[in-house]
């Protein structure tokens, strides 16, 4: 049998190279940044995708029904020819799973062996029209055929992965390319459409569903929203994928509206996170920007007051020496406040605090502004030593000890 030879969506391989060359300096930068340490972080990774891909190969085995000569023949049958046709050696484990009215299908490789994921609805619903499951089975073995599954591969591109525009443009690329591969082993052009057709219009309407207004909606495509949406999707729209369907099979040229240049604007602000597209991404990225602010301000706000009270201690610190040595009694303490400007010492501490002196001559230096308050306040307090009759001053204060100055503990 001769192997098909499926040409890729223009756009996926120059996408893939600029992933790759984009990944391979972002490793770099990373491996440079964490020294190393990112490995200790992809070993725990790769245990999670283990642990994590385990339990759904074992859902797999244990609820969906194997496709084999015994099982489905029908559907063995076509899937064999399909990877004839492609050049697929090793054909992959096949199951036939119930999915709850999801209409999707899916392929995934896990421990160096590949699975494709047959959901109920699509393949009863095509049981009219059986010419159409090629379409269906032959997109989810292009992901095998052009690699899209590999792990090596999605970890050394996951850095990029993340990238806006670039990481869901890639992803949507792929999906062009396995709707070729569906397309070339449809026995007539019709049938890759009626296999869409089911994805849109569900397990009965998709037989009375008008695939001509259909695409025509695709012109609707080059509006703000829908061009936002789907540039942050890792999904094209169905309509523009019929459409691309119906131009390469008819051998015309793809002609579809020009995403808004706006949406492009902003598009470029919101990260990739894969399996949320659209405006998911953007309200997960406001979500991780509220976390992020929610501890950075308090953070940020600790930091200022300590910077501030730094300056007014530093200039406390000066006052007390200068009390100690200069204040034997308490009319020389009130004398040196009110010189406070002749003292450069201590000029700066009028800047940062305001000080009084109370009843009984305790010295309050209280902080000024925003970090200020009598819990940060520092009080130099009197005493008169019984063998000299000096005035001794020692600090209090009710800051907890961690936010003292030194000489204050």
């Amino acid at each position: 049998m001769q192997i098909l030879t499926v040409a890729p969506y223009p756009r996926e391989n120059t996408l893939f190279r600029i992933h790759a060359v984009l990944s391979a300096v972002l490793w770099v930068l990373i491996l440079v940044a964490t020294f190393g340490l990112v490995l200790v972080y992809l070993l725990f990774g790769g245990l999670f995708y283990l642990f994590g891909f385990s339990w759904f190969i074992t859902h797999l085995k244990g609820n969906g029904a194997r496709i084999g000569p015994d099982q489905f023949p029908d559907l063995h049958a076509r899937i064999v020819s399909a990877c004839e046709r492609l050049g697929i050696r090793e054909l992959p484990e096949c199951y036939l799973i119930q999915s709850d009215g999801i209409l999707n299908a899916l392929a995934a490789k896990f421990l160096g062996r590949h699975y494709v994921v047959l959901f109920s609805p699509i393949v009863d619903a095509l049981e009219e029209r059986p010419d159409s499951l090629d379409f269906y089975i032959g997109h989810e073995l292009a992901h095998i055929h052009r690699k899209h599954t590999g792990l090596l591969r999605s970890v050394f591109l996951w850095p990029s992965a993340f990238l806006p525009l670039i990481g869901a443009a890639y992803r949507r690329a792929q999906e062009y390319t396995c709707d070729r591969y569906g397309l070339a082993l449809c026995p007539k052009p019709e049938d890759a459409e009626r296999a869409l057709a089911v994805v849109v219009g569900g397990s009965r309407r998709w037989m009375t569903l008008n695939s001509d207004t259909f695409i025509g909606q695709s012109a609707e495509s080059g509006g703000f929203w829908m061009s936002f949406n789907e540039l942050t999707s890792d999904y094209p729209w169905l309509s523009k994928r019929m459409l691309a369907l119906r131009a390469l099979s008819s051998g015309r040229e793809l002609r579809v509206p020009r995403r808004s240049l706006r949406a492009k604007l902003l598009a470029l602000f919101v990260p990739r996170f894969p399996g949320i597209g659209g405006g998911g991404g953007l309200i997960m990225l406001v979500a991780i920007i509220g976390v992020l602010a929610a501890i950075a301000i308090p953070q940020y706000d600790d930091y200022v007051k300590r910077a501030r009270l730094a300056q007014v201690d530093a200039a406390a610190g000066t006052l007390l020496q200068h009390l100690q040595t200069e204040a034997a009694t308490l009319e020389q303490a009130n004398t040196l406040l009110s010189a406070l400007d002749r003292v450069p010492a201590v000029q700066a501490l009028q800047t940062v605090a305001s000080v009084d002196m109370r009843e009984g001559g305790t010295v309050v230096v209280t902080p000024l502004g925003r970090p200020g308050g009598q819990d940060d306040a520092l009080a130099f307090v009197p005493s008169l030593d019984d063998v000299s009759g000096a005035v001794q001053w020692q600090c209090q204060t009710e800051r907890p000890e961690p936010r003292r100055p030194s000489w204050c503990r």
